[in-house]
């Protein structure tokens, strides 16, 4: 539900697309984010956290308009389920929680479907899908090797898409390719790659053809 100067008084209602799912390591705090939408916008909040054991009620961190965050801290494996998020407003109580899960983080998953494009003599570059990030923000590695195994490169990036340069022409490379977050590094994924040959880039670019890579 989108509010603007127009709308009527409503009480808070959860905003659609929020991150609902996040991963925890022991003893580490992970900050949770509930936004709500209301009208007026001076919101207060509620938080608990649910599990097996029954219900504990948490102080938000901060709280400002309609955002309130809690920074939760899992001290043992117990600590592990489901934080609800009210917001109340001069309406009224919001009807519905928010819901957010509070999971053991892991490892990523590898990547996956990676594609290879855009060759000359120097420069390929490759995209992957990325997999399971393990509740945690990670990031990309690919270590590039030549005919003879040896590393010529090892590059990071916050997405799973490189762009290689300074290579030789008419190669073939083998690139290993993982993610990698705070629990670890997913299982590698080795593909191979090669530049065009010198004649053969000329005669693309003399056919005036392109790269159909993205």
């Amino acid at each position: 539900m989108i509010l603007n100067s127009r709308s009527f008084a409503v009480a808070p209602v959860c905003k659609s697309g929020q991150q609902t799912v996040y991963g925890a390591m022991l003893h580490f705090p992970v900050e949770i984010a509930c936004e709500v939408e209301a009208d007026p916008d001076e919101v207060t909040f509620r938080w608990e956290f649910n599990s097996s054991f029954g219900t504990i009620e948490l102080v938000p961190t901060v709280t400002s308009g309609r955002k309130s965050v809690v920074h939760y801290i899992p001290r043992s494996e117990q600590d592990y389920g489901t934080l609800s998020c009210w917001g109340r407003n001069r309406v009224g109580l919001q009807r519905m929680p928010c819901l957010f899960v509070v999971i053991p983080a892991e490892p990523p998953s590898a990547v996956h479907n990676c594609s290879v494009g855009q060759e000359t003599e120097h420069f390929f570059r490759v995209s992957c899908y990325e997999g399971k990030d393990g509740g945690l923000n990670q990031y990309f590695h690919t270590e590039v090797r030549g005919p003879d195994s040896s590393l010529l490169f090892n590059l990071s990036s916050q997405t799973a898409d490189f762009a290689i340069r300074g290579l030789s022409p008419g190669t073939v490379y083998t690139l290993t390719l993982y993610a990698v977050n705070a629990k670890g590094r997913s299982t590698p994924l080795v593909i191979k790659a090669s530049t065009l040959s010198t004649p053969e880039s000329q005669t693309r670019r003399g056919k005036g053809s392109c790269s159909d890579f993205f």
